[in-house]
């Protein structure tokens, strides 16, 4: 510890260190000699040799089989047809003339949109989707599609994928003998068969060492980093001034030098080395090679390039666009192509690659970005290979980082817990980070992975796996009584009501708030929520799709999945009988009595034996006081010098005067203004408080004539126009503020409080309420009122009370 506490000391004098990063260090020195860290632990992917007699005897009857052939024209869509007469194919094979990079991006595409297709079609039984690609050096870089199937999975545990590698000159018969091996095999995701052998990719940790690796920085050294100003980007920046004397560090991103930008640069503790910024799009190759070559001619060619650049879009599969998946796929596949492409001719000590796990394990809501990443990794293992027969210099290594407390792809708290959750993930500290680097580089593998925890393990193990019992159909002729019907009926109400019940705890709302005919959307669910949702039920039903709220719109049809996908789970819940054979058995299997469509539709649609679930039938009873809080969904104002709240607000925090002079356009206030306060027919203040845009009206939105609209109190337009954005900016619409409410639609009341009527040529405020109700086809009390000073605190409480007394769904006060 002394030498390791002398050291720090010395970088901290040499300003190596800061006394912040000198603290962080001797913390984790401290905790190593008390056992108490979490170190980084790094791991490589290895082929292992298996053998079928492992095969799991849990292996699933697949409802469907889908098998991609990439790049593999000497298999022919009918011979797979042949052998696999129930499957469906998809050949790609692109023009061979195109780099691996434009070829590994269609391909990603089109697998993309693919599964897409398979995942929107309510998938209900497991499917598997196997990836047919050849051994040879480019070829083997389309091994990183498998994160696009391990993300698939995630979001669906209905889906199995693999991605097989095999001779790209196999015959029809061995690749046949390959896919029905690889199927009973179905926990393993990425396969290669070479020499009649079966191997499978694996995490093998590398062992840890005390010893400190060595700083791959050299002083005068010259080093691009793409992205550089992002999160990463800069902490290997100032990583870089910190362990050098005489460097010089260029930094790239796809925006202009802004003066915010600048002046993070100007923060840099630069000393004698320089940094610089360029724009640069690392999808141009014209681009990329022009800034090499202009280094290359400043005297001093490139030591080094970390390629940090990258994006994310966060969406599920079968909610996101092609558009947003290519977006994101570009700079992390065409960038690392073009920068090893303008490199090839330079003596490069490194070129590292920044990945990340999700194209290892897959990640929920980031199909593009592991497939992306997963082109990294395995583009790795083509450009080592480039160095071996002489065609390139330098090392490559592709980091697979786990999320950075300091840097990188920053998410919110939520999705950090969520990530916690479903992968134990946990941000890294900045000097793991650095440390994992270093040693990173040290090795001579393609690819590393750095997770911060105490066990690799159970890393990349497939848990909740849930396996379909595939049901016997039945003879027509089994009967079906009035009693199983019943109880089946029974298990629907019971499930809808769980269902129900479950939704609104998660919502902080009453289950009667919950109307199961009403889209999901209208609750605001999110994929925060839906996560939260599904990790709720999982608890009860096992493993499900992270889709489930989005492939069916609302509690009736999730009803009907439930019923029909986990009967057994449901009965054990409810202590409900399925049927009423009382365990009785054919000669040859368990009877299991069905509903015919008829019956089923007629259970499912409400019309016969389900009621209809409304939020509160009011029709015939005294309304009972609510107990729910009261929240305010949606909110618009206008105020002197604030044409909005979010202005009001900035006015508020910056304690801004808004009394001004009268405006001109209001009136010329030097032809009445007198010092003189004795002086007759004058005035002698100049002050006031004015509204901007009080005459900006657009009648014919409102169905208002031109005319008419002439005529009408200003307070009244203005009422009427915030009415309708605290409207929108409640999410709602004028169709949706039609509540079912017992036999009566859009129980929605306006109060408006009213303290001053001066505009002489309006008839009567109380229209100012009332054109609201009539213009928003709402039924419920629509009053203005005068309360002198408390006008608008009133028209609130009167809001408030109707809410409570259950009158109304919903009010519009101020």
């Amino acid at each position: 510890m002394k030498e390791n506490l002398k050291k720090i000391f010395q970088d901290v004098s040499s300003g190596k260190l800061t006394q912040k990063e000198a603290l962080e260090k001797i913390k984790v020195i401290k905790q190593q000699e008390e056992g108490k860290t979490t170190m980084a632990l790094l791991s490589n992917q290895v082929w292992e040799a298996t053998s079928l007699a492992v095969a799991s005897e849990n292996t699933p009857e697949y409802v469907q089989q889908h098998i991609i052939l990439c790049e593999m024209p000497q298999i022919k869509e009918e011979e797979v047809k042949a052998s696999f007469p129930d499957s469906e194919v998809l050949v790609l094979q692109a023009d061979p003339q195109q780099n691996i990079a434009n070829r590994y991006s269609n391909y990603a595409l089109i697998c993309f949109d693919y599964l897409r297709t398979l995942l929107t079609n309510k998938v209900q039984g497991k499917i598997l989707v196997q990836i047919v690609t050849g051994n040879n050096t480019e070829q083997a870089v389309f091994t990183g599609l498998s994160g696009l199937l391990k993300t698939a999975g995630l979001e669906n545990p209905k889906l199995v994928g693999q991605v097989i590698i095999t001779h790209p000159e196999v015959e029809a018969n061995t690749l046949f003998l390959q896919l029905e091996e690889s199927q009973t095999m179905f926990l393993d995701s990425v396969i290669k068969y070479e020499q009649d052998i079966r191997y499978v990719l694996r995490n093998k940790e590398i062992p840890a060492t005390h010893s400190d690796p060595k700083i791959a920085f050299k002083d005068q050294g010259v080093y691009l980093i793409t992205g550089g100003m992002g999160g990463l980007g800069l902490l290997f920046a100032k990583e870089i001034l910190k362990q050098t004397t005489h460097s010089r560090i260029i930094l790239t991103g796809r925006s202009i030098l802004t003066p915010e930008k600048k002046a993070v640069l100007d923060a840099l503790p630069v000393r004698n080395s320089s940094v610089e910024y360029h724009p640069l799009d690392v999808n141009s190759l014209d681009q990329v090679s022009t800034l090499i070559s202009s280094i290359a001619d400043g005297g001093k060619q490139i030591n080094g390039i970390l390629h940090c650049a990258g994006m994310t879009s966060d969406n599920f599969i079968i909610k996101k666009t092609s558009d947003e998946f290519d977006k994101v796929l570009t700079p992390k596949v065409s960038g690392t192509f073009n920068l090893d492409l303008a490199s090839k001719d330079l003596d490069l000590d490194f070129i590292v690659l920044f990945s990340s796990v999700a194209s290892l394990l897959g990640n929920i809501g980031q199909a593009d970005y592991a497939v992306a990443n997963g082109f990294m990794d395995w583009f790795s293992v083509y450009r080592n290979g480039l160095v071996l027969s002489g065609d390139r210099q330098g090392h490559t290594v592709s980091i697979n980082w786990p999320l950075w407390q300091e840097g990188g792809m920053q998410i919110d708290q939520k999705n950090q817990e969520i990530l916690k959750q479903t992968m134990d993930v946990q941000p890294m500290e900045t000097i793991l980070g650095m440390y994992s680097f270093y040693r990173s580089l040290e090795f001579p593998h393609n690819q590393v992975l750095v997770m911060k925890g105490n066990d690799l393990s159970d890393l990349g193990n497939t848990k909740n796996i849930d396996y379909e019992v595939k049901k016997e159909p039945l003879s027509n002729d089994v009967a079906i009584d009035s009693q199983m019907i019943s109880d089946n009926i029974d298990l629907f109400k019971k499930t809808e009501d769980y269902l129900c019940k479950e939704f609104s705890s998660l919502l902080k709302l009453t289950s009667r708030k919950i109307d199961p005919q009403e889209s999901l959307e209208k609750y605001g669910i999110d994929s925060i929520l839906a996560m939260k949702f599904t990790s709720q039920l999982e608890k009860t039903f096992g493993s499900l799709s992270k889709t489930l709220f989005f492939e069916y719109q609302n509690i009736r049809e999730l009803t009907e999945y439930f019923v029909t996908s986990h009967p057994a789970q449901l009965a054990a819940l409810f202590n409900t009988k399925l049927d009423n054979t009382n365990n009785k058995k054919s000669k040859d299997k368990d009877i299991q009595p069905q509903i015919n469509d008829q019956t089923w539709q007629e259970m499912i649609s409400g019309k016969r034996f389900i009621n209809s679930r409304p939020f509160t039938d009011l029709t015939n009873s005294k309304p009972s006081p609510n107990t729910d809080p009261i929240a305010i969904v949606g909110l618009s104002g206008r105020y002197p010098e604030s044409v909005n709240i979010e202005a009001y607000w900035d006015n508020l925090r910056a304690g801004k005067d808004c009394i001004i002079e009268v405006p001109k356009e209001r009136w010329d206030w030097r032809e009445y203004y007198s010092e003189d306060r004795t002086k007759s027919g004058h005035h002698y203040s100049k002050w006031g408080g004015f509204i901007e845009g009080v005459d900006e009206f657009d009648p014919r939105f409102f169905n208002i004539s031109p005319r008419e609209a002439k005529s009408i109190d200003p307070q009244e337009r203005l009422f009427l126009q915030h009415s309708w954005m605290a409207v929108e900016d409640a999410g709602y619409t004028r169709a949706s503020l039609q509540i079912p409410h017992g036999d009566m639609a859009g129980q929605v009341g306006v109060y408006a409080g009213v303290m001053y009527g001066e505009y002489n040529l309006s008839g009567s405020l109380a229209s100012i309420a009332n054109r609201v109700s009539y213009f928003l086809n709402l039924h419920g009390p629509s009053m203005t009122l005068d309360t002198m000073c408390s006008s608008s605190l009133t028209a609130i409480h009167l809001a408030c009370q109707d809410l409570k007394e259950g009158r109304t769904d919903l009010g519009i006060a101020g």
